[in-house]
């Protein structure tokens, strides 16, 4: 089974202008590939509304020629990435056409603040006396705080405003089943955002709610900006620093939840709740998003 650890990094000024311009170019390409993708879908509607397709079968392109016509024909600046990078960015494409194909949403195309991090395999990094070394951007400084688990098959590095993070996902044994001798069953909620079989609750913490003067305040003096000034790029960092605390204080609340639960029975079963559904009732949505309960489940 897979296993996700992730560390924050230190990049200096300038691996920080590389990782930048290494994201960029990789969306970039992503958005070259599902333009391309496109593409082709159009022209087969178009034959199939001719009846003109020349091989007898709509062509499809898929993640493998892509490859392959980048392998053949790179730009300067995808010179400069590791190559196995610039493929996974094609791999995204594909795997989103998939998701679509499995009832998920049509691709779009990547923003800047949507594109935000990208992947090394094995082959593109290395771990060495506490530092990262990663292939065509260097030796970064990396705090281990704890220890890494199994077999490191990649590293995803991820910008967040204005911090940057790596996250190993490692190949680890499966764990050993234990004999079942607590368990209980959790019933969510948004008064208490848990109730266990025993009547014990936990109620939730409303860090959104709690915080929400502060992010109107913010936004507000965000909207009065005028549009394309440095001074409105400042305030959308500010105002993105407040979600960012917001969702760790959120994310760190579930970890210590879930820890808790995990420590005290051996099975634990949840209601089966249609989240997805229930957040498109408006006034139900910003309720359930700030219980976290996808992070607890």
């Amino acid at each position: 089974m897979r296993k996700t650890f992730q560390f924050r990094i230190y990049p200096g000024r300038k691996q920080e202008v590389v990782l930048n311009r290494t994201l960029s170019t990789c969306r970039h390409l992503y958005n070259d590939s599902l333009a391309e993708r496109k593409r082709q879908a159009e022209l087969n509607k178009l034959r199939k509304q001719f009846d003109i397709f020349p091989w007898g079968k709509p062509e499809w392109i898929n993640k493998y020629d892509q490859m392959l016509d980048l392998t053949a024909s790179k730009t300067p600046y995808q010179k400069e990435v590791f190559s196995q990078v610039l493929q996974d960015a094609i791999k995204r494409v594909d795997k989103s056409f998939k998701n679509f194909f499995n009832g998920f949403g049509y691709p779009r195309f990547q923003g800047r603040d949507r594109y935000n991090s990208f992947t090394y395999p094995q082959s593109g990094f290395e771990l060495k006396d506490g530092k990262l070394i990663l292939s065509k951007i260097g030796t970064i400084k990396i705090i281990l705080h704890r220890e890494i688990e199994g077999i490191i098959k990649t590293c995803t590095i991820k910008r967040d405003i204005d911090h940057w993070y790596v996250s190993f996902s490692c190949e680890i044994d499966n764990p050993v089943l234990v004999e079942i001798k607590t368990k209980t069953g959790i019933d969510v909620g948004l008064i208490d955002l848990i109730t266990l079989s025993n009547g014990e609750q936990i109620e939730p913490p409303k860090f959104l709610r709690k915080s929400e003067d502060n992010l109107i305040h913010k936004q507000k003096r965000l909207s009065r900006k005028k549009k394309g000034s440095e001074k409105r790029s400042k305030q959308r960092i500010i105002v993105a620093k407040v979600h960012r605390r917001i969702r760790n204080q959120r994310k760190d609340f579930a970890h210590k939840t879930s820890r808790m639960l995990v420590d005290n029975y051996d099975l634990i079963k949840f209601e089966d709740l249609q989240i997805k559904n229930m957040v498109q009732n408006h006034h139900l949505a910003k309720s359930i998003s700030d219980a976290g309960w996808y992070q607890l489940m």
